[in-house]
């Protein structure tokens, strides 16, 4: 930047979470509970258990907030699968989440 010039970043409260899949295990529906700290492309996938991405359930920059997704499970087998939330500089652990029918 040149001589005299700032960058002022204005914070939020908000932080980037993830929270566990609810209910867990899913039957039909489950609610994927995340938080987005900085205005950035947001990712959220789903792997399977031999780490194969399923689907994209999320690709689109998102704004600062808190969200909840709902997860259609009705077309996806039983089992175990694994979701991340990418969002700018976040990367978040892999959750777990049974799929039951």
């Amino acid at each position: 930047l040149p001589n005299g010039i700032s960058r002022l970043t204005a914070l939020s409260n908000t932080k980037y979470a993830v929270k566990p899949v609810r209910p867990n295990p899913v039957v039909s529906t489950g609610v994927i509970a995340f938080g987005v700290g900085i205005e950035a492309p947001t990712r959220i996938e789903l792997f399977n258990a031999m780490g194969e991405k399923v689907m994209t359930l999320v690709d689109q920059k998102l704004q600062v907030g808190e969200y909840e997704l709902t997860l259609d499970a009705s077309s996806i087998p039983a089992g175990t699968y694994y979701y991340q939330v990418v969002s700018g500089p976040f990367t978040s652990e892999l959750q777990t989440m049974s799929i039951v029918k």
